[in-house]
């Protein structure tokens, strides 16, 4: 019985007990009965208000922030396949000669521009660790977590050539842990999460050395170090520039904040800084002075003996996923939270987000009890020493959807409909969400969240989850990923395939189909333009690669193209001059282009230059 039963209970019972004896036997009641019996009233009455308040000062057991909403129509882009995976993807990365993944499992593999994976993995960080690599009693915390090339991977000559970086898990008890266990926490599935700089030669892709960068011993094993990543718009002289940064989770389980799934709230380690978890740490991991690493010197906390001094923010709970925006710097990462409120946080030097005290804008006031989540009001907000999410949604609204996934903001050429929008996700469900990138600020007022429209590589309304093989609100399980081009790649763990997400606009994302030249009209410079550049391949599509007739982005001028340029044509009464496309093709894509020119007037019903039809 709760306390509000019990309230009720006593005052139906006392004061009818009470009446019944004196009216019994007025006689008989002694006066301390009566004190009694009056306290009793009192005491019932006090529980019920007590039970009131709180349950009125206290959030239900969900969170209920609401329903995110369907995006407008015309916000709607293509899940189309790129290619697929040997193994759970964690992390994407980017260079000049291709795209990166990093697998759970301990490879990291390169494709190029086409979506073709090379023959051999790039790095198999589980091979060269041997028996240490993994290490985790929490299999889906284990293995290959983050991976990060140096902006200087590619420049000979220079302290960061040939540097790669990779966060993973080790076995318990590796040598030299810059962060060993304190001795006061309670200790379980026990791991290390460690920083290893990797040396390439970036032509052969031959591994030449390796060395551990940074080793935290982690008490438990499920919120751990996980997604790394360097500033993509920092240049050589600033500040920022080689600088990593590394998430880390607060050591907890699926149902910390209890102490009883070893996420050591006795400490509070969110608020907690003398030790890294919990936190998002930047260092300088290039070995200088024969040191392991160095910290910048602008680091918030350099300085403070309170505070180490790589920690660059703190108050996080589960930090899995990062992403800076390549135009504007910003770094987003997603917070997992407890049992309520998923956050995406725009990261700031020195700031806390409140892990441990709030999930989202709500605070504990019963430490660690997600019933008893209250709103901050917006005044206290704007006024107390936390930063709260830039957005942020909840479970009960949404069908369950958890677990954050940070994506990216999107700045392609691809899929216009998405431009300036951070995307973002869950673990647990199919949705991928859009935020407009100019409302995420830290004004601690979270910004509008809604639910993207997808469509099916032939632009028909369908879920993630369908695409992927798991349902209409399954667990799709995805990452998101960025190339230099700033297009977005969505990668699921459920069925290893990596796609691209692409605009509904036919043939391209510009707003006239078959402008090759980008002035506005279709006409024979285009057709000039097409033709100057059929058959040449490009490592990554963009504008450059449209320009010279690469109309579907596919990083290749070919048939396809062909077909896009003929329709636009044919559309304005004009033909496309199939003549002129020469014989330097190899003989079967010449036979297939002459199959391709039948489709397609067969395609067009017959339709000759004047748009009339010849066939009777």
């Amino acid at each position: 019985m709760n306390a509000v039963a019990m309230g009720r209970a006593f005052l139906r019972f006392v004061p009818q007990t009470v009446s019944q004896l004196v009216s019994t036997h007025p006689s008989r009641i002694p006066t301390s009965w009566t004190n009694f019996f009056l306290s009793a009233c009192c005491l019932s009455a006090c529980c019920l208000l007590c039970a009131v308040l709180v349950t009125a000062g206290f959030a239900s057991a969900a969170v209920t922030i609401g329903t995110v909403p369907l995006a407008p129509e015309e916000l709607a882009v293509r899940v189309v396949p790129w290619s697929t995976l040997p193994g759970d993807i964690q992390q994407m990365a980017t260079q000049a000669d291709g795209l990166y993944f990093a697998t759970q499992q301990g490879q990291v593999w390169r494709y190029n521009a086409l979506g073709n994976r090379d023959a051999e993995p790039f790095l198999d960080i589980a091979a060269e660790r041997g028996a240490v690599f993994g290490g985790n009693p929490v299999a889906t915390s284990n293995g290959l977590r983050g991976l990060a090339f140096h902006p200087q991977y590619a420049t000979p000559g220079t302290p960061g050539y040939g540097k790669v970086y990779t966060m993973h898990t080790e076995r318990f008890g590796q040598p030299n842990p810059t962060h060993p266990l304190q001795n006061d926490w309670n200790r379980s599935s026990m791991v290390d999460s460690v920083l290893f700089e990797w040396s390439m030669d970036p032509l052969t892709h031959q591994l030449t050395s390796s060395r551990q960068v940074y080793r935290v011993q982690y008490p438990y094993g499920d919120h751990i170090g996980q997604q790394i990543a360097f500033n993509p718009t920092s240049h050589s002289g600033d500040a920022d520039f080689g600088n990593i940064y590394l998430t880390f989770g607060d050591g907890g389980g699926p149902c910390s904040p209890s102490n009883s799934c070893n996420d050591y709230t006795d400490n509070n380690v969110g608020q907690s800084f003398d030790n890294v978890l919990a936190s998002i740490v930047r260092i300088n991991p290039l070995s200088i002075g024969g040191a392991a690493f160095t910290i910048p010197a602008d680091n918030p906390f350099v300085g403070d003996d309170q505070r180490l001094a790589e920690l660059f923010a703190v108050g996080f709970r589960h930090p899995q996923t990062l992403a800076f925006d390549q135009v504007t710097g910003k770094l987003f990462v997603g917070d997992i939270s407890h049992n309520n409120v998923e956050e995406i946080n725009l990261i700031e030097p020195g700031k806390n987000y409140g892990w441990g005290l709030y999930e989202g804008t709500y605070q504990f006031v019963a430490p660690g009890d997600s019933n008893s989540l209250q709103e901050v009001p917006l005044a206290t907000r704007q006024v107390d020493d936390y930063t709260y999410p830039v957005a942020q949604f909840d479970h009960a609204s949404n069908l369950g959807s958890n677990a954050v996934v940070t994506g990216a903001v999107y700045h392609g050429v691809l899929a216009q409909e998405l431009q300036g929008f951070l995307l973002f996700s869950s673990l647990s469900h199919d949705r991928i969400y859009v935020s407009p990138q100019e409302r995420l600020a830290n004004d601690d007022v979270p910004a509008d969240v809604m639910q993207l429209r997808l469509l099916d590589d032939d632009g028909l309304p369908t879920s993630l989850g369908e695409i992927v093989g798991v349902g209409t609100n399954g667990r799709a399980n995805i990452r998101f990923g960025q190339d230099q081009s700033g297009e977005i790649y969505v990668m699921s763990k459920a069925n290893d395939t990596i796609y691209r997400l692409q605009g509904t606009f036919a043939g391209g994302p510009y707003s006239v189909l078959g402008d090759v030249n980008i002035d506005g009209n279709v006409d024979q410079q285009d057709v000039a333009d097409f033709l100057a550049g059929w058959l040449t391949e490009y490592p990554l599509p963009g504008e450059t690669s449209w320009r010279n007739g690469d109309l579907d982005l596919d990083g290749k001028v070919g048939l396809r193209d062909v077909f896009v340029l003929h329709e636009a044509l044919a559309d304005r009464g004009q033909a496309f001059p199939f003549d002129m496309l020469g014989t330097t093709a190899p003989e079967p894509r010449l036979a297939f282009a002459w199959t391709c020119v039948l489709m397609c007037i067969i395609w067009r019903s017959g339709r000759n230059p004047s748009g009339r039809d010849v066939f009777v």
